[in-house]
């Protein structure tokens, strides 16, 4: 989960097993649960995969890791920027992907690595643009209703999250 989370930064991976280590003990097993409640890039992984989820339509799984994320305590706020972020990509790159460019120009143009267009533009296939552009709207109303008191964010989150993926 670390080497998944951390990449090849050997520094930052030595430093997260040694804080592991003193956490557990030396002779105790540490578990997934340990990684994400003591590494930062275990639980920003798991905002990935919360908005992966989304992308790709599966109702069970975001609505399962947004749950986990509310108990763990996690900002809506932070969690609602997320999806804006994950929409407003997947505009970007269907917009484009429409234009008959492949996930690589894309990349290039949008200056986002290469492996996250890939997941875009995979995800991408699962909406047709205005269905995304529907969303996105959305997601302003959505904003609009929390900052003026009509909405409250965690319920508004979770509406969407079930309305995303049917």
């Amino acid at each position: 989960m670390l080497s998944v989370n951390i990449g090849n930064n050997l520094e930052i991976l030595s430093n997260e097993i040694d804080k592991l280590i003193l956490y557990k003990g030396e002779n105790e097993e540490i578990m997934a649960e340990d990684v994400t409640l003591l590494s930062p890039y275990a639980a920003e992984a798991s905002i990935f995969d919360l908005v992966d989820a989304l992308g790709n339509r599966n109702s069970k799984k975001a609505s399962l890791l947004l749950q986990k994320k509310f108990s763990e305590g996690t900002d809506p706020f932070y969690l609602f920027s997320m999806f804006i972020r994950q929409f407003r990509l997947l505009i970007q790159v269907k917009e484009l992907s429409d234009e008959g460019k492949k996930p690589l120009a894309i990349s290039q143009e949008l200056k986002i690595h290469s492996f996250v267009v890939g997941k875009l533009f995979q995800q991408g296939h699962g909406f047709s643009l205005p269905q995304l552009e529907q969303i996105y709207s959305h997601l302003l109303t959505i904003d609009v209703g929390v900052k003026t008191g009509r909405h409250d964010l965690t319920t508004a989150l979770n509406l969407l999250v079930a309305g995303l993926t049917v």
